[in-house]
């Protein structure tokens, strides 16, 4: 109880199964090092729409299925 915790080290110890914390700050390198390890996506550069939906395949799904307010959405990129 009391116990402060990253959100990085908490989704590496669910991940791992485990909910152990060192509280280090090599506990919170390896989790983060762990959890850059299972991101595969490249962030977008810039700001640039098309490159940010092909990197949020939810995002694009989301914006297929609601024209309406992805074109609100879409004043706020710049499309290359």
């Amino acid at each position: 109880m009391g116990h402060v915790r990253t959100a990085k080290e908490i989704m590496a110890a669910e991940a791992s199964g485990g909910f152990a914390s060192t509280g280090t700050l090599e506990g919170d390198a390896q989790a983060e090092s762990a959890l850059g390890a299972q991101e595969v996506k490249e962030k977008p550069k810039g700001n640039c729409r098309t490159a940010y939906l092909n990197a949020n395949p939810a995002m694009k799904a989301w914006a297929e299925a609601n024209p309406s307010m992805a074109e609100q959405n879409k004043k706020k990129f710049a499309d290359c």
